[in-house]
């Protein structure tokens, strides 16, 4: 059984590929404001779903892939600090889902204080690959301290919450 979404069977409401782009009832969303406000507005709902909020009223989406993406990454003093899609900031601390790789080498970030996970892009990740080290066939990120990464093989559903080790 597959964990993405067809989107050939999806034709209603909001819903977010795995590259970040929005579709809305089968058409895709190409206002960029519009667009870049429904990423800002990703929240985790009480009942354990993913929507968009600009105050208090929600709109639930389906997510292909993670909700959030990392898009910038600033090195403070061996410290992480990434900027999320959702224009939020997250220090990078050693967590068992601090930064995990799948099978398809993609890799991801739980965000455990917003309960979302984030996708790194391309940029960002090419930030942080100079900082990777192997020891004893386990790879780190060779910062203080030390954080290492996780290579999951079994699927996981990237738009469940990210569950608290």
């Amino acid at each position: 059984m597959s964990n993405t979404l067809n989107l050939q069977d999806f034709n209603k409401g909001l819903y977010l590929n795995k590259d970040g782009a929005w579709d809305h009832d089968g058409d895709l969303v190409r206002h960029e404001r519009l667009s870049n406000l429904l990423h800002r507005c990703i929240k985790r709902k009480t009942d354990g779903g993913v929507g968009v909020t600009t105050g208090r009223d929600w709109l639930d989406i389906q997510c292909e892939d993670a909700p959030l993406r990392v898009l910038q990454v600033e090195n403070l003093h061996g410290q992480l600090r990434l900027t999320l899609s959702n224009e939020t900031k997250f220090l990078l601390s050693p967590h068992p889902h601090a930064l995990v790789v799948d099978a398809d080498d993609q890799w991801r970030t739980a965000i455990v204080e917003q309960q979302l996970w984030a996708r790194w892009s391309r940029n960002a990740l090419q930030a942080i690959l100079p900082h990777v080290i192997e020891t004893n066939g386990q790879y780190q990120l060779d910062l203080v301290p030390s954080l290492p990464i996780h290579k999951i093989e079994a699927p996981l559903n990237w738009s469940e919450a990210p569950n608290n080790p």
